[in-house]
């Protein structure tokens, strides 16, 4: 069919970052304040498309995530000295050794146990092993997300919102 483009050769579709231990690394806005953990060390996340509305991310939809005590931040340390990042950053990192966080395999296998690597945006994200048909939605907040999705990432020539559209369309493959 002319027009039709393969998916494929429009975008790069990769799992997104591995932390090694989920219940650690992404927190709620309540535990950040709690161990007062400063925001320059985390960045905002989805780790399901499940509560998410339509095929567009919007600023909104984390906030009321946020908001409602969901895990909507991961803790983004880069490489160095856990002390040097400041008090709170330093008890948390010695309360997931407490919970040998440390010692889980992605986590012993890194450098610096703590620095998450591999954390891209995507310009969409994509379900999978849901059980349900996949979804793709457009992330124009700029959410980071852990390998429960997929990241999709566009040439800079796509249209990201011509592809969304068009996955949720008929048409035969």
């Amino acid at each position: 069919m002319p027009g039709i483009v393969r998916f494929q050769k429009k975008a790069n579709i990769g799992i997104g970052y591995v932390t090694g231990c989920n219940d650690f690394f992404h927190i709620t806005d309540r535990e950040r304040r709690d161990w007062r953990i400063p925001t320059k060390y985390l960045r905002p996340v989805i780790l399901s498309l499940a509560t998410c509305e339509g095929v567009v991310l919007r600023n909104g939809d984390w906030t009321k995530l946020r908001d409602i005590g969901e895990k909507a931040y991961l803790l983004y340390l880069p490489p160095g000295d856990g002390h040097s990042f400041g008090k709170g950053i330093s008890t948390y990192l010695s309360h997931g050794k407490q919970l040998a966080v440390h010692g889980r395999f992605k986590c012993r296998v890194r450098q610096q146990w703590y620095a998450v690597p591999h954390v891209r945006r995507g310009d969409a994200l994509l379900s999978y092993m849901t059980g349900q048909i996949p979804r793709l939605v457009e992330n124009r907040t700029g959410l980071f997300s852990p390998n429960t999705l997929h990241v999709v990432r566009f040439d800079l020539k796509s249209n990201v919102k011509m592809f969304v559209a068009g996955w949720h369309s008929s048409l035969p493959n």
